[in-house]
Protein backbone atom coordinates (compact mmCIF):
# COMPACT_ATOMS: atom_id res chain seq x y z
CA UNK A 1 0.00 0.00 0.00
CA UNK A 2 1.41 3.37 -0.99
CA UNK A 3 2.21 5.66 1.93
CA UNK A 4 2.24 9.01 0.13
CA UNK A 5 -0.72 11.38 0.01
CA UNK A 6 -2.86 11.70 -3.11
CA UNK A 7 -1.35 15.00 -4.24
CA UNK A 8 2.33 15.13 -5.08
CA UNK A 9 4.15 17.91 -3.23
CA UNK A 10 6.84 19.80 -5.14
CA UNK A 11 9.74 21.77 -3.70
CA UNK A 12 11.79 24.10 -5.87
CA UNK A 13 15.11 24.63 -4.16
CA UNK A 14 17.97 27.07 -4.59
CA UNK A 15 15.74 30.13 -5.03
CA UNK A 16 17.87 33.29 -5.04
CA UNK A 17 15.51 35.89 -6.50
CA UNK A 18 11.86 36.87 -6.20
CA UNK A 19 11.07 36.40 -9.91
CA UNK A 20 11.99 32.71 -9.90
CA UNK A 21 10.15 32.23 -6.64
CA UNK A 22 6.96 33.86 -7.88
CA UNK A 23 7.09 31.94 -11.17
CA UNK A 24 7.37 28.67 -9.24
CA UNK A 25 4.39 29.62 -7.09
CA UNK A 26 2.31 30.63 -10.11
CA UNK A 27 2.95 27.24 -11.72
CA UNK A 28 2.12 25.07 -8.75
CA UNK A 29 5.07 24.79 -6.37
CA UNK A 30 4.22 23.82 -2.79
CA UNK A 31 7.60 24.62 -1.20
CA UNK A 32 10.42 27.01 -2.01
CA UNK A 33 13.91 26.25 -0.72
CA UNK A 34 16.45 28.89 0.32
CA UNK A 35 20.03 27.83 0.95
CA UNK A 36 21.80 29.36 3.93
CA UNK A 37 25.07 27.49 3.41
CA UNK A 38 27.62 30.10 2.40
CA UNK A 39 29.78 27.67 0.41
CA UNK A 40 26.88 26.88 -1.93
CA UNK A 41 26.64 28.51 -5.35
CA UNK A 42 22.96 29.02 -4.51
CA UNK A 43 23.55 30.76 -1.18
CA UNK A 44 21.19 33.58 -0.25
CA UNK A 45 22.07 36.09 2.46
CA UNK A 46 19.28 36.13 5.10
CA UNK A 47 19.45 39.92 5.39
CA UNK A 48 18.83 40.24 1.65
CA UNK A 49 16.17 37.55 1.56
CA UNK A 50 14.14 39.13 4.35
CA UNK A 51 13.53 42.15 2.10
CA UNK A 52 11.35 40.17 -0.33
CA UNK A 53 10.49 36.73 1.03
CA UNK A 54 7.37 38.16 2.66
CA UNK A 55 6.01 39.00 -0.80
CA UNK A 56 5.89 35.31 -1.74
CA UNK A 57 2.56 33.82 -0.72
CA UNK A 58 0.86 30.45 -0.98
CA UNK A 59 3.89 28.22 -0.36
CA UNK A 60 5.87 26.94 2.58
CA UNK A 61 9.38 28.34 2.83
CA UNK A 62 12.21 25.91 3.54
CA UNK A 63 15.54 27.00 4.98
CA UNK A 64 18.43 24.70 4.05
CA UNK A 65 21.22 24.53 6.64
CA UNK A 66 24.56 22.72 6.83
CA UNK A 67 26.25 22.40 10.23
CA UNK A 68 24.77 25.63 11.60
CA UNK A 69 24.28 26.07 15.33
CA UNK A 70 20.70 25.77 16.52
CA UNK A 71 20.79 29.37 17.76
CA UNK A 72 21.89 30.58 14.32
CA UNK A 73 19.19 28.51 12.63
CA UNK A 74 16.49 29.91 14.91
CA UNK A 75 17.73 33.45 14.28
CA UNK A 76 17.44 33.00 10.50
CA UNK A 77 14.04 31.33 10.86
CA UNK A 78 12.82 34.41 12.71
CA UNK A 79 14.43 36.90 10.32
CA UNK A 80 13.07 35.24 7.17
CA UNK A 81 9.83 33.73 8.53
CA UNK A 82 10.87 30.20 7.55
CA UNK A 83 8.31 27.38 7.88
CA UNK A 84 10.53 24.31 7.47
CA UNK A 85 14.14 23.70 8.50
CA UNK A 86 16.04 21.26 6.28
CA UNK A 87 19.20 19.91 7.92
CA UNK A 88 22.20 18.56 6.01
CA UNK A 89 24.69 18.30 8.86
CA UNK A 90 25.27 16.03 11.83
CA UNK A 91 22.49 17.39 14.00
CA UNK A 92 21.44 15.28 16.96
CA UNK A 93 18.00 14.19 18.12
CA UNK A 94 18.29 16.88 20.80
CA UNK A 95 18.85 19.51 18.11
CA UNK A 96 15.83 18.28 16.18
CA UNK A 97 13.69 18.42 19.30
CA UNK A 98 14.82 21.99 20.02
CA UNK A 99 13.76 23.08 16.56
CA UNK A 100 10.44 21.30 16.84
CA UNK A 101 9.84 22.94 20.21
CA UNK A 102 10.52 26.29 18.55
CA UNK A 103 7.61 25.56 16.24
CA UNK A 104 9.11 24.72 12.85
CA UNK A 105 8.80 21.54 10.83
CA UNK A 106 12.11 19.70 10.55
CA UNK A 107 13.42 17.68 7.61
CA UNK A 108 16.70 15.76 7.56
CA UNK A 109 18.49 15.19 4.26
CA UNK A 110 19.98 11.71 4.13
CA UNK A 111 21.78 9.54 1.59
CA UNK A 112 20.94 5.86 1.35
CA UNK A 113 23.74 3.40 0.67
CA UNK A 114 22.21 0.17 1.94
CA UNK A 115 19.20 -1.39 3.69
CA UNK A 116 20.69 -0.49 7.07
CA UNK A 117 20.56 3.19 6.09
CA UNK A 118 16.89 2.71 5.20
CA UNK A 119 16.13 1.31 8.66
CA UNK A 120 17.98 4.16 10.36
CA UNK A 121 16.20 6.77 8.24
CA UNK A 122 12.85 5.17 9.03
CA UNK A 123 13.22 6.08 12.71
CA UNK A 124 14.83 9.51 12.25
CA UNK A 125 13.13 12.01 14.59
CA UNK A 126 12.65 14.58 11.82
CA UNK A 127 9.13 15.22 10.56
CA UNK A 128 10.21 14.15 7.08
CA UNK A 129 13.30 12.71 5.46
CA UNK A 130 14.65 14.16 2.23
CA UNK A 131 16.46 11.44 0.29
CA UNK A 132 19.35 12.95 -1.64
CA UNK A 133 22.26 11.62 -3.64
CA UNK A 134 25.57 11.01 -1.89
CA UNK A 135 28.53 13.24 -2.66
CA UNK A 136 31.84 13.71 -0.91
CA UNK A 137 32.19 17.26 -2.19
CA UNK A 138 28.74 18.89 -1.96
CA UNK A 139 25.55 19.03 0.08
CA UNK A 140 22.87 18.69 -2.59
CA UNK A 141 22.59 20.37 -5.97
CA UNK A 142 24.98 17.90 -7.60
CA UNK A 143 22.65 16.64 -10.32
CA UNK A 144 23.41 13.05 -9.31
CA UNK A 145 20.48 10.63 -9.06
CA UNK A 146 20.03 8.86 -5.73
CA UNK A 147 19.26 5.16 -5.29
CA UNK A 148 15.56 4.93 -6.18
CA UNK A 149 15.33 1.32 -5.06
CA UNK A 150 16.36 2.18 -1.51
CA UNK A 151 14.28 5.36 -1.58
CA UNK A 152 11.24 3.28 -2.51
CA UNK A 153 11.83 1.03 0.49
CA UNK A 154 11.93 4.04 2.78
CA UNK A 155 8.83 5.61 1.18
CA UNK A 156 6.85 2.55 2.29
CA UNK A 157 7.78 3.32 5.89
CA UNK A 158 7.39 7.12 6.13
CA UNK A 159 6.90 10.33 4.16
CA UNK A 160 9.93 11.21 2.08
CA UNK A 161 10.87 14.04 -0.23
CA UNK A 162 12.81 12.63 -3.17
CA UNK A 163 15.74 14.73 -4.37
CA UNK A 164 18.96 14.06 -6.21
CA UNK A 165 19.29 14.57 -9.96
CA UNK A 166 15.62 15.07 -10.74
CA UNK A 167 14.68 16.96 -13.89
CA UNK A 168 11.77 17.19 -16.36
CA UNK A 169 13.00 14.10 -18.20
CA UNK A 170 13.03 11.69 -15.25
CA UNK A 171 10.58 13.01 -12.66
CA UNK A 172 7.62 10.95 -13.88
CA UNK A 173 9.64 7.73 -13.78
CA UNK A 174 11.01 8.66 -10.34
CA UNK A 175 7.55 9.27 -8.89
CA UNK A 176 6.19 6.01 -10.29
CA UNK A 177 9.13 3.98 -8.98
CA UNK A 178 9.57 5.57 -5.56
CA UNK A 179 6.08 6.82 -4.68
CA UNK A 180 7.35 9.65 -2.45
CA UNK A 181 5.39 12.27 -0.55
CA UNK A 182 7.01 14.87 -2.75
CA UNK A 183 9.88 15.74 -5.08
CA UNK A 184 12.65 18.32 -4.76
CA UNK A 185 14.54 19.90 -7.66
CA UNK A 186 17.28 22.49 -7.93
CA UNK A 187 20.00 22.02 -10.56
CA UNK A 188 17.64 20.09 -12.86
CA UNK A 189 15.70 23.27 -13.69
CA UNK A 190 18.53 25.80 -13.82
CA UNK A 191 20.18 27.94 -16.47
CA UNK A 192 23.10 28.27 -14.04
CA UNK A 193 23.45 27.89 -10.26
CA UNK A 194 20.95 30.22 -8.62
CA UNK A 195 19.03 31.11 -11.80
CA UNK A 196 16.13 28.97 -12.97
CA UNK A 197 15.35 27.97 -16.54
CA UNK A 198 11.70 28.95 -16.59
CA UNK A 199 10.75 26.57 -19.40
CA UNK A 200 12.29 23.62 -17.57
CA UNK A 201 10.75 24.77 -14.30
CA UNK A 202 7.27 24.98 -15.79
CA UNK A 203 7.64 21.56 -17.40
CA UNK A 204 8.86 19.99 -14.17
CA UNK A 205 5.95 21.41 -12.21
CA UNK A 206 3.45 20.12 -14.78
CA UNK A 207 4.96 16.63 -14.87
CA UNK A 208 5.59 16.41 -11.14
CA UNK A 209 2.01 17.17 -10.22
CA UNK A 210 0.65 13.71 -11.07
Amino acid sequence: MCYRENIMQIKICGITNIDDGQFAIDHGADYLGFIFYDKSLRYIDPDLLKEWIGDLHGVKKVGVFVNKSIDDIISIVEICDIDVVQLHGGESDVDIDKLKDFGVEVWCALGLRCEEDVEEAAVCKADKVLVDSISASAYGGTGKVCDWRLASQLAKKRDIMLAGGLNPDNVVEAVKEVQPFGVDVSSGVELKPGKKDLAKLEKFLKLGNI
